[in-house]
């Protein structure tokens, strides 16, 4: 919805293809388009400039809102990422990930409640991975992170191309001293 006084800035970073999800047949093959998609977002240069772009633009400050179609992938990232940033530690980060499932309940139940009525309800079990985030899914955009750079680190300086300053500004901004 457009908010007033607000820019709307939109950065293509790749989400689940659209083509793909319509075919899938089994919660098998759904969960494996999710494990590709987190890779994605590490391993797609597209993917990587639309996240860099977001990091830069959140790191100029003020009240900003990031988002995605359903908020739980990219959006999940992003904070993953921010609190990565922030030097949270990993357990933590993946908690409030996971926190999603518990957060996007209600229009997950309307979307399976859609999925069951045109599909049929047994279509809804292999749909359902596309409807949550999952702990490997997280680990997946890790893991590929510390293959393709390093560590997520390496992720953030040379695939999203964030320099010290940018980076130093985010934690500035996301971490509270008292």
């Amino acid at each position: 919805p457009e908010i007033p006084g607000a820019e709307a800035v939109h950065v293509d970073a790749a989400g689940i293809p659209m083509e793909r999800l319509s075919g899938l047949t089994t919660r098998d093959d759904a969960e494996a388009l999710m494990l590709e998609v987190y890779r994605t977002f590490v391993t797609t240069p597209s993917s990587r400039e639309a996240f860099g772009v977001v990091l830069q633009r959140l790191a100029e400050g003020g009240p900003q809102l990031f988002h995605c179609s359903a908020g739980k992938d990219r959006t999940g990232w992003v904070a993953a990422l921010l609190l990565h940033v922030a030097g949270v530690d990993e357990a933590t980060i993946l908690g409030d990930y996971l926190l999603s499932n518990d957060r996007t309940a209600a229009s997950r139940a309307a979307v399976e409640a859609q999925i069951g009525a045109a599909l049929g309800p047994e279509r809804v079990a292999v749909y359902d991975p596309t409807l949550l985030v999952d702990e490997r899914y997280l680990r997946t955009a890790w893991q590929a992170a510390a293959e393709e750079f390093g560590d997520l680190d390496g992720y953030l300086r040379v695939g999203l191309g964030l320099d010290d300053a940018v980076l130093a500004r985010l934690r500035e901004l996301l971490v509270v001293h008292d």
